[in-house]
């Protein structure tokens, strides 16, 4: 396992279902249910892990205006799923 791949990467078609066929391996072996890749949910989640970690790692970059947007997409993105003060209280006790 390398952990995600970013989502750029995944235009890639052979990658893509390389990677779509590994996930359901591991999740076969792990005893894990089907995803639903286009579950809002794991979208929310896929985006504030990229962005927490840009945060920690590298955070000159997040002046920059895909990070600021970024920023305001996962707020947006958290008010829909109804999770917004779950979102506040992860950056204040980040």
């Amino acid at each position: 396992m390398v952990g995600d791949v970013p989502s750029p990467a995944k235009q890639d078609e052979q990658l893509a279902q390389f990677l779509h066929l590994r996930e359901a391996i591991a999740r076969q072996e792990m005893s894990i249910d089907v995803i639903d890749h286009h579950d809002p949910r794991l979208t929310f989640a896929d985006r504030l892990e990229a962005y927490t970690y840009v945060a920690m790692t590298r955070p000159d970059l997040m002046g920059q205006t895909q990070w600021v947007t970024a920023l305001s997409d996962l707020g947006q993105m958290a008010e829909t799923l109804n999770v917004s003060h779950r979102l506040v209280d992860w950056f204040s006790n980040g």
